[in-house]
């Protein structure tokens, strides 16, 4: 059995210091997105970061109880998928504008039909209805 660590640096390395990878959180993303909930974590990942991209950032993660305030995109996908369904809420320009998107795990185990639902304004003033249609598009 190998161990492993994250140095200083934010490298992962084996526990006589042999490098690994110069990025650990990729690295351990690389094989969670080849773990059993493939289809479905690539998606949430791809759609959190075709958000990030856009503007919009995770304000938070409602699991039905609590509202969770996850620092990356590898803390809301480890809160995302410790549940069947959660909330992913979504904000643009420092909180003023949020939007909740409503991921349900377990439907289609290639990720096709991971999101549910989602809320937005009327109108559409802030493109995020335009955004979201354009990123299920993309997963087909």
């Amino acid at each position: 059995m190998m161990i492993f660590h994250i140095d200083e640096n934010k490298n992962l390395v084996t526990a006589s210091g042999k490098l690994v990878s110069k990025n650990a959180n990729t690295y351990l993303m690389d094989i969670l997105n080849r773990a059993a909930v493939g289809g479905e974590w690539r998606n949430v990942r791809r759609l959190l970061n075709f958000l990030k991209r856009n503007g919009w950032l995770v304000s938070g993660v409602w699991d039905g109880e609590e509202m969770e305030h996850p620092a990356t995109v590898l803390e809301t996908l480890a809160l995302v998928f410790n549940l069947d369904e959660s909330s992913i809420r979504m904000s643009k320009d420092g909180g003023k504008t949020d939007h909740g998107i409503l991921i349900v795990l377990g439907n289609a185990r290639d990720g096709s039909e991971v999101v549910s639902d989602w809320n937005y304004s009327e109108g559409d003033a802030d493109g995020f209805d335009a955004l979201m249609d354009r990123f299920l598009a993309m997963i087909g």
